[in-house]
C-alpha cells in the first residue's frame, strides 16, 4: 500500500488505482479515498452495507460531517428501515445491489405497483428483480383472493342456520386459512 500511496495517484494506472482504492477500503483508510475519489462515498457505503458494517458507516458519517444520501440509503438497507431507503433512493448511484435493495423496500411496504414502475424505469433488462415484482403480484392477487373467500366463509358461519353449511364453512375456513399462512410466509421470504 505505501508502495502505491508514493505515487502521484492521478499517474497510477486503473489496476493500481483499484487495489489502492481497495486496501484504503479493507484498512479504514477513508479520508485518503475520500479525497482521490469522487465516487468513494458511494462504493464505501455500497461495501459497508454489503459486509454488514453499520459502526463503519457511522464512522464514515462523522468523517464527512454532514448528511449523505449514500449512508442514509446503508443504514436503511441494514436495519430494514425501507422508508429510509425509499426517502433516499433519488439521491443515491443506483447499482445492482442497490436496486435489489429499493425493490426489497417496495416490497416490504407491499406496494407492487411501485415496485414494477420502478423495474421497469431503471432495470428494465433485469429479469430476476422483474420476476421477483410479478412474483409479488401475484401473491397479492392470490392473498387478495383467499382474503374474499374467507370474508364469505364467515358470513356463511355466522348467518346461515344450516348445520351442515356452517359445518362445511368451518372446515373450509380452516383449509382457507391455512392457505393464507402459507402464502404469508412464502411472501416473507421474498423479502
Amino acid at each position: 500500500m505505501t508502495v502505491l500511496e508514493e505515487k502521484e495517484y492521478d499517474r497510477l494506472a486503473k489496476d493500481e488505482k483499484e487495489l489502492l482504492q481497495q486496501l484504503w477500503i479493507e484498512h479504514g483508510s477513508y479520508e485518503q479515498y475520500l479525497e482521490k475519489e469522487e465516487l468513494a462515498v458511494s462504493r464505501l457505503t455500497e461495501y459497508m452495507t454489503n459486509q454488514n458494517l453499520p459502526d463503519e458507516l457511522d464512522r464514515l458519517q462523522n468523517i464527512l460531517n454532514r448528511s449523505d444520501p449514500h449512508i442514509d440509503f446503508a443504514k436503511g438497507v441494514l436495519s430494514k428501515e425501507w422508508d429510509n431507503v425509499l426517502a433516499n433512493r433519488e439521491g443515491i448511484d443506483l447499482t445492482e445491489d442497490r436496486k435489489t435493495h429499493i425493490v426489497t423496500a417496495f416490497l416490504s411496504i407491499e406496494d407492487v405497483a411501485a415496485a414494477k414502475a420502478f423495474v421497469g424505469e431503471k432495470a428494465p433488462k433485469n429479469d430476476g428483480l422483474m420476476n421477483r415484482v410479478l412474483t409479488a403480484e401475484k401473491n397479492q392477487v392470490e392473498m387478495a383472493t383467499l382474503e374474499d373467500e374467507k370474508v364469505g366463509l364467515q358470513q356463511t358461519i355466522d348467518d346461515s342456520e344450516d348445520k351442515g353449511k356452517v359445518t362445511e364453512a368451518k372446515e373450509k375456513m380452516v383449509v382457507v386459512q391455512s392457505e393464507l399462512d402459507a402464502l404469508k410466509r412464502i411472501m416473507d421470504c421474498e423479502v
